[in-house]
């Protein structure tokens, strides 16, 4: 099964026709594909889902103008009132940015990531590094990224290339961490691979925060002591982060409002990379 669909298939497999598709995203906004690399519409597969939802509600006599609420369907619910699904609530929830262009810069994120435009998500990735500030990068697009992507996938609605765009941001953390790689530093052990790019931001703010901290392969148990970012079960030995946090596990915007660990932060802070 393709990850994307063009304009054409998703008419077909819809019912719909490539000029309905445009007029509804002209006029309301939705859906909103994003472009491929040679600029032609591109939908994803949550994106037909909901066409398919929405075209037999019309067919059945719903006005597309009830149905499309703030660029997002509306669904009428058993007791016949509207229900506008609500996405990314703990990425637009995340604590405030420590500065005017790191607020710029999520809210572009965030934007972005609202309206499935993967696109434009991995070019904001990739032009902050070499456009804004370390700090600005850390708060204001690669904490959104990976917040937000895991949210939308955890909701079902997946971003596409969701895979490629937590490697960018892995790597990216990476690099802006590589100076506070010290020997006493704090140990983070990712639970897999799935769980890298959680494990290298959660590492990148407490070195924001002043406490240093370094990503470790996982090679047997975990040393007490470790943090231990992933969905899996606690052991009460090491404290557990994950990006949307849990019953057992603390979350970015927990570590974000400095509420997560219990340390003493050191007076000065670690330098980003960069």
């Amino acid at each position: 099964m393709p990850d994307t669909y063009s304009i054409k298939e998703t008419a077909r497999l819809s019912g719909l026709t490539p000029s309905v598709l445009r007029v509804w995203e002209f006029r309301y906004g939705w859906p909103s594909p994003r472009r491929a690399r040679n600029g032609y519409r591109a939908f994803t597969k949550a994106q037909l889902d909901d066409l398919l939802r929405v075209a037999q509600l019309v067919k059945a006599g719903t006005p597309i103008s009830q149905l499309i609420v703030d660029r997002f369907p509306a669904w009428p619910s058993e007791a016949g009132t509207v229900h506008r699904p609500r996405r990314l609530e703990a990425t637009k929830a995340l604590p405030p940015v420590p500065s005017p262009a790191a607020g710029r810069l999520r809210a572009d994120v965030v934007e972005a990531l609202d309206r499935q435009h993967a696109g434009r998500v991995e070019e904001l990735l990739q032009a902050a590094p070499v456009t804004v500030r370390p700090r600005d990068e850390l708060h204001g697009v690669l904490v959104p990224v990976v917040v937000g992507v895991t949210e939308l996938a955890a909701q079902g609605t997946p971003l596409a290339g969701a895979g490629r765009m937590l490697g960018l941001a892995a790597g990216r953390l990476a690099q802006l961490s590589r100076r506070c790689d010290l020997a006493d530093a704090l140990v983070i052990v990712a639970d897999d691979e799935a769980d890298l790019a959680t494990a290298r931001l959660v590492a990148a703010l407490l070195n924001d925060q002043g406490r240093p901290a370094r990503v470790v392969p996982r090679q047997g148990p975990v040393p007490a002591g470790a943090i231990v970012v992933g969905s899996g079960p606690g052991d009460g030995r090491n404290q557990r982060f994950s990006a949307l946090g849990g019953p057992n596990a603390s979350s970015i915007a927990d570590l974000l409002r400095g509420a997560a660990l219990q340390e003493p932060a050191r007076s000065e802070p670690a330098r980003l990379a960069g």
